[in-house]
């Protein structure tokens, strides 16, 4: 009966020490984090090429609002009108750069080493005769892309999921502390112009502690044991017999 309550002890004071080592998930969400006034802002930088986008206004086809400017027409924005499109207020809309121009992207860098899901979805708020080719990139190496264009099936409602463009399903990702996933939108070659995309983009990161953190739990655990079993068989004799304190 001793050993077993020791035991039963020892696993709960191992599992309450493991969350406080790194066993964890995190979600990030360009949305639920998104600023105005600060880029990057945390894990996220929005930018066209390497270049990190400047505070400004945009009131082309919207009501004036505060933006992250590029070179015109690159811009991402939380929108606070909904001009008529297929968006909602609150939504995170960019636009594509024209031509060659360095492509509009949003980054997010790992703060820890661990496995990421990345989940979203992409779509166009207007159909004016246009397309975009949307990007995923690890360090630079594409893990999967997609294209919108007007007439295709994808709206608010019903967005292209990240999870089915060209490299699957985006889940159990190894990412190492400092590692750059990038959303990028271009212009695809059939198209005069790019155009206005809505975004969905958030990561769920869960985090690998250390070895040598995790060798730190337990041996908590092993001393959490030593000390119950060294209590447990110190005592004092009386008429013969042991009293356990």
């Amino acid at each position: 009966m001793y050993k077993a309550t020791v035991k039963f002890i020892l696993i709960n004071c191992v599992m309450a020490l493991l969350p406080s080592v790194g066993f964890a998930q995190i979600t990030y969400d360009l949305q639920t984090d998104w600023s105005n006034s600060s880029n990057p802002n945390g894990v996220w930088s929005l930018r066209q090429g390497t270049s990190v986008m400047t505070s400004g206004t945009w009131s082309s086809d919207f009501t004036s609002q505060p933006a992250w400017l590029g070179g015109f027409p690159a811009v991402w924005m939380q929108v606070q009108s909904t001009a008529g499109f297929d968006v909602q207020v609150g939504d995170i809309v960019n636009h594509s750069s024209n031509g060659s121009s360095p492509l509009v992207n949003a980054i997010w860098t790992s703060p820890f080493a661990g496995t990421i899901d990345i989940n979203g979805g992409v779509w166009m708020i207007r159909d004016i005769g246009r397309s975009n080719t949307w990007n995923l990139r690890l360090n630079g190496n594409l893990l999967s892309s997609g294209n919108l264009f007007s007439g295709d099936p994808y709206n608010r409602a019903n967005p292209f999921n990240l999870d089915s463009g060209t490299g699957g399903a985006l889940d159990n990702i190894m990412v190492g502390a400092g590692d750059v996933i990038e959303l990028s939108f271009q212009q695809t070659s059939t198209s005069t112009n790019g155009d206005y995309n809505g975004v969905n983009f958030s990561v769920t990161l869960s985090i690998v502690p250390e070895p040598s953190v995790i060798m730190l739990a337990g041996l908590s655990g092993v001393a959490i044991f030593m000390a119950a079993k060294r209590k447990r068989t110190r005592g004092r004799s009386f008429n013969g017999k042991r009293i356990i304190q």
